[in-house]
């Protein structure tokens, strides 16, 4: 409840129901280092900060006037001020601070500060005291200064109070928390003066004794513990590293020896790089423009009804290079427990004629659905498509087998050959299966299994096939045998036995094991699950370079490094032309091809079927023949030493020649269109297609919202969730027992009345949320009540009950922020005047703390604050909104419109309860309705009062209804009449 709320204050146990404070602030007056340490103080010397947990009592309105302190980062907390007066006028003050305490005798410090050294600034002077008193374990502080205009009209200090940081008092009212001070009125007393006629500063000593030991440790003292701005800027990279705080603050230990920073002076300076880092920006528009800024290729894909992003899909400039250059394979898999959103991370792989792996593309998925695989690759087809020269779609692409990826492949890119990946598929038999065998036994069906997999020709498969049958049936493995038919090799056989695997090129990858290497590797990067999604793209920007680097690197060694091995004349047409990998493959064939001469076997010609080099059948000729290995045998693939994109082989049957054109000229023609579109719409159409443009252009400004944290993700669980399955398991046999039992209590519940002060609430359902609420309900309408919900208690609960009111979820509360949002900056010219009039800068303060969108609980200050908040959501929906609380009942309708303009309006009810939670209610359509609230009296429009007219014998009904309450309870002032 705000400073403009009126009504019944009946049973008020605190009437600020929003949190607000409604005090003046007060800057530029002086404040010290004592002040900083208590957050706030007020201008009188008792008054303290008030408790919200100490119990409302009514006194005569009084609204102190705060003053907030800020402290700079790098130096003491001290504020200029300029006075009129002398130096002598402040003697007086001198001789007040020698307070000390008698009862006490310590000796004073080992160091004294009697000095008649000149200094020449008042930094020096400071730092002079500072280092000799740290020297005695001691720590000084700058309690006050004076400063002077002088002759260029600039502020100057010409006076200092320096004191000992015990000095003073602090008396905390906190009841919730636990709370402490190491203030005791230390009576240590420095005064330093300025120097008119030399211009230098001279140290005067007012108490020189303590009234406590020395510091055994400084690590105790906040103010000894600052880092220096080096010492910061040090914590900043190293956090951009993503080095832990606690391995920054061993660093920073290490390198200064003197310091004595601890773990949260580092978690301190890390939390102001992240709130600087973010400025005010939604987790989205940090997103967006770190991947504008960085050159990525990037598409969204947002649900309708929220506006909540549910795809991501970037491509790093770095990755699309790469990727033209060498389309030919990609890997995909998905990996989880990487962000804070719990959504799946997909990364998309590709591998160069190095053998070098390169991400070509990320993205995040909201589900592991077909429609989401089916956008994510549309988009990597478009942006391949799209590029200045069309390139090479994929040869090869190898997944596990997740169904929704492969069909979403298969549409696509139909003309690639679709792989399983080889590995999951013996993880999957071994996760299944491995407990029936031997361990020898186990060894030699792995063995079995990767031979039937490797099978060259059809005969070989058969053959190894039968081999496998006829083992685990004499072992008695009959049902092992069984799953890997039913499951593997008669459905999916195609995708991962080399006689059909090989009939496309694919360089020798059967598996998705370089995706799963760059999950690790990512995770190395990683501090942990919940990371923010900038956070995570940041990673992958490392993760890039480096990858950038190792392939530059590997470019270079073949084209100009030859390897000792490599020096075979079969080799002379090559060396310096194909990648080092090509040619150890070459030279484990030609190993191989002695071993099959001494057997008179055949290769199966699997290098050259599936990787596009001679097999050893081939090398055999060579050798016979005498000739050399010429390029032209040698697949693209591996000839390719560089970026450059690899183009489409020209075929008139099944290519379009046509290219994207993309110049100078298309871009306006472009634009033009767009143009000429814009032109055609009304005024609301076109402002809101040009802020979707800005929004694309400018991503700082983007709407999007970010994911929804999901629910349900995948992953090994931990000990505690297997246990908590495990429990709920065995509970299952009791509760099917249980079920008639439970459907007749159930059909008897219905009869129940819990509570005779809510006779509309029936069933046992309704009998915790009353004996929760019960009491901050107000009594005169209990009656007329026929529902109460809850909502989550997360800071967002007033924006819950709107959103229930409206018959949404209560899951959409941004969506309601984001309406009240834009109704205020839509209709900015009407609201500020209006919020002017109560406090110059209320509006930009409805606005900020309305403008929250995090997936945390809302902070204190992004609470929902009645009744701005009410007249907001009354206007921008065309609804009526009762609200109840022991502090005023109130009725909010449009400010504006008249109900002409919302014919087919609703009436909603929250209710404000425990002070700190909003509550949904439904009343009867003809209960009392509470009188309408002052500031909604003062300025709506006068189609706007008609609605007072409308409902003019319900708001008599509750006036009287609170006339007949006010014999009961305390009176309240009515400022609005």
């Amino acid at each position: 409840m705000s400073f403009f709320d009126v009504g019944d204050y009946s049973n008020q146990s605190n009437p600020n129901e929003s949190y607000v404070s409604e005090s003046k602030i007060e800057v530029g007056v002086e404040q010290g280092e004592d002040e900083v340490a208590s957050g706030a103080h007020c201008s009188s010397d008792k008054f303290q900060l008030p408790d919200l947990n100490e119990e409302y009592v009514e006194e005569p309105k009084t609204y102190p006037r705060y003053r907030y302190g800020t402290c700079h980062s790098y130096a003491e907390v001290n504020r200029d001020y300029e006075y009129e007066e002398d130096d002598n006028d402040f003697e007086e003050s001198d001789d007040e601070e020698k307070d000390s305490n008698e009862e006490d005798d310590f000796d004073e410090a080992d160091v004294s500060f009697e000095t008649n050294q000149e200094f020449g600034s008042v930094e020096e002077l400071k730092a002079w005291v500072y280092q000799r008193a740290i020297a005695s374990n001691f720590v000084i502080v700058t309690k006050r200064t004076i400063s002077k205009k002088d002759h260029l009209e600039h502020n100057r200090i010409t006076k200092i109070w320096l004191c000992c940081d015990r000095g003073g008092e602090y008396n905390s009212t906190a009841t919730q928390r636990r709370s402490g001070s190491k203030k005791i009125g230390c009576p240590f007393s420095l005064v330093g003066r300025l120097n008119s006629k030399s211009d230098g500063w001279r140290l005067e000593v007012k108490e020189a004794k303590h009234n406590h030991k020395a510091s055994q440790h400084l690590e105790g003292h906040a103010f000894a513990r600052r880092l220096t701005p080096d010492e910061e800027q040090l914590v900043e990279i190293l956090h951009s590293q993503n080095l832990e705080p606690a391995n920054i603050l061993l660093t920073i230990r290490n390198q200064n020896p003197h310091s004595v920073c601890i773990l949260r002076d580092i978690q301190n300076v890390v939390n102001k790089i992240k709130i600087r880092m973010y400025a005010g920006r939604t987790p989205m528009q940090v997103l967006e423009q770190h991947l504008v800024d960085k050159g990525y290729i990037y598409f969204t894909r947002e649900n309708l009804s929220t506006n909540a992003v549910e795809e991501i899909l970037f491509v790093h400039p770095h990755s699309l290079t790469l990727w033209r250059a060498f389309p030919h394979v990609l890997m995909i898999d998905a990996t989880y427990k990487t962000n804070e959103y719990k959504i799946p991370f997909v990364q998309i792989i590709g591998v160069t004629s190095t053998h070098k792996s390169f991400c070509v593309a990320h993205a995040f998925i909201s589900k592991e659905k077909h429609d989401n695989f089916l956008w994510l690759m549309t988009m990597l087809r478009d942006m391949l498509e799209k590029c200045v020269e069309k390139c090479m779609e994929p040869r090869v692409i190898v997944t596990d087998r997740d169904l929704a990826l492969m069909n979403a492949c298969d549409e696509v890119f139909p003309n690639a050959s679709k792989l399983l990946c080889r590995w999951h598929i013996s993880q999957n038999i071994l996760k299944h299966w491995k407990k029936r065998f031997t361990k020898n036994d186990w060894k030699i069906f792995k063995l079995s299994w990767a031979r039937l997999c490797e099978s060259p020709t059809l005969e070989i498969y058969e053959y190894n096939f039968n081999r496998l049958f006829d083992r685990l049936h004499r072992e008695g493995r009959k049902d092992v045998m069984d799953y890997v038919c039913d499951i593997w090799l008669n459905k999916h056989k195609e995708k991962f036995v080399s006689f059909w695997t090989n009939t496309n090129r694919n360089f020798g990858q059967h598996t998705t094991n370089r995706v799963e290497s760059q999950h690790a590797n990512l995770k190395r990067y990683l501090k942990g699950h919940n990371n923010s999604l900038h956070g995570l793209v940041l990673q992958v920007d490392r993760i890039l370079e480096s990858q950038v680097i190792a392939i530059k690197h590997s470019f270079q060694n073949s084209l100009f490094v030859h390897m000792r091995h490599h020096k075979i004349p079969l080799f002379d047409c090559l060396r310096g032309k194909v990648s080092h990998k090509a040619l150890d493959l070459l030279v484990v064939q030609l190993k191989k091809l002695d071993d099959l001469r001494r057997v008179n076997g055949t290769c199966g010609h699997q290098l050259f079927t599936s990787c596009g080099l001679p097999c050893a059948c081939r090398l055999n000729w060579y050798q016979r023949t005498g000739n050399k290995i010429p390029l032209a045998d040698i697949d693209v693939f591996w000839t390719r030493l560089n970026v450059l994109p690899e183009k489409i082989q020209k075929d008139k049957s099944t290519l379009n020649e046509e290219m994207d054109q993309k110049d100078e000229g298309y871009l306006h023609e472009e634009m033009d269109k767009i143009t000429q579109k814009l032109k055609l719409q009304s005024s609301p159409v076109k402002k809101s297609m040009i802020s979707k443009l800005v929004a694309v252009v400018n991503p700082s400004m983007t709407d999007h919202r970010p994911p929804e944290v999901q629910k349900d993700t995948r992953g090994r669980p931990s000990k505690k969730k297997q246990q908590q399955r495990n429990e709920e398991a065995n509970k299952d046999d009791t509760k099917k027992k249980g079920v008639q039992r439970s459907r007749i209590k159930k059909s008897k519940d219905k009869e129940i009345i819990c509570d005779d002060d809510f006779p509309m609430l029936v069933g046992s359902r309704y009998k915790n949320v009353i004996k929760n609420y019960k009491d901050w309900l107000p009594a005169r309408y209990r009656p007329y009540i026929t529902d109460i919900e809850d909502v989550e208690p997360d800071g967002n609960c007033g924006f819950r009950s709107i959103a229930r009111g409206l018959d949404m979820e209560q899951n959409h509360w941004p969506f309601v922020r984001q309406q009240l949002l834009d109704e205020m900056t839509i209709n900015e010219s009407l609201w500020r005047p209006l919020f002017s009039r109560l406090y110059l800068e209320l509006y930009d303060e409805i606005y900020n703390s309305i403008n929250y969108m995090g997936v945390e609980p809302a902070p204190l200050r992004n609470w929902m604050t009645m009744p701005y908040a009410g007249l907001l959501a009354a206007q921008k929906f065309g609804v009526i909104i009762q609200h109840f609380s022991i502090g005023g009942n109130f009725t909010y309708f449009p400010m504006f419109d008249g109900p002409a303009t919302f014919p087919d309006h609703i009436t909603m009810s929250i209710a404000f309860v425990k002070n700190i939670h909003f509550i949904c209610l439904k009343l009867t359509s003809d209960c009392p309705m509470p009188l309408p609230h002052g500031i909604w009296s003062l300025y709506a429009r006068p189609e706007a009062k008609e609605w007072e007219a409308l409902y003019s014998s319900r708001i008599e009904q509750g006036k009287a209804l609170t006339a007949s309450n006010k014999s009961k309870n305390r009176d309240y002032l009515n400022i609005f009449g």
